[in-house]
């Protein structure tokens, strides 16, 4: 379980609420997307069909005065089994509180799509920089 990242899974009827991995499913591709410990990285993985090529794409949403700009997309193969996998940098994307939505499309148009808000990359750690100073404490 993740401390830092609040996730949020969305499906058609749903939308649920966890501090998880979040686990997307469309017609033909699944996906979770994961924080990785220590990093401003998420891991993506997942199943599709063999064969064709998966689309990562990483949307972060600053704020809702703000347009969602799009941070990056991958393409990345499933192999014989249809599993693929690949390592996110949200480097730019990286302010405590961003919204990132993160789809997985398949050749045909599928798309699972998970929502994370951005937390510190590691959780319960204090950084002197991130501490409110004495001098401003009432």
């Amino acid at each position: 379980m993740h401390k830092y990242f609040w996730a949020i899974a969305m499906t058609a009827s749903i939308t649920a609420y966890a501090l998880q991995p979040v686990i997307a499913t469309a017609a033909g591709v699944t996906m979770n997307a994961t924080p990785i410990a220590g990093s401003e990285a998420i891991s993506v993985r997942g199943n599709a069909p063999p064969g064709s090529p998966v689309t990562i794409t990483l949307l972060a949403t600053f704020s809702p005065d703000l347009p969602t700009v799009v941070v990056s997309r991958h393409v990345v193969q499933p192999d014989a089994s249809g599993n693929y996998q690949a390592r996110i940098a949200i480097a730019a994307a990286f302010e405590r509180g961003t919204l990132l939505r993160v789809f997985a499309a398949s050749a045909g148009g599928t798309s699972a799509p998970a929502q994370l808000i951005v937390g510190p990359p590691n959780g319960g750690v204090l950084v002197p920089l991130d501490t409110e100073p004495n001098s401003t404490k009432n």
